[in-house]
């Protein structure tokens, strides 16, 4: 069974600062989401914070503001689960 797959990306110097930069953005913004979505209740939300609601609430987040929107909005919905 193959459980994971590596590619290696040959990137040139130029742009290797700014995909690192919106890639430390998107690991701050999917920790955000992520730890919302795991203590809602201690932070005083009534329902569990779905995609909609977090994607409203954070659009003016630094970290979303970092990456392109499609990038962003797909960093909050990876972060979705189930709640706990």
């Amino acid at each position: 069974m193959l459980l994971s797959h590596r590619t290696s990306v040959k990137i040139r110097p130029e742009y290797s600062n700014i995909i690192g930069h919106m890639c430390y953005a998107a690991s701050k913004l999917w920790n955000i989401c992520n730890y919302e979505r795991h203590h809602y209740k201690e932070l005083g939300l009534e329902k569990y914070p779905d995609w909609y609601y977090q994607k409203k609430t954070h659009k003016g987040n630094l970290w979303y503001k970092q990456l392109p929107s499609q990038t962003a909005q797909e960093t909050s919905e990876c972060s979705e689960g189930l709640p706990t």
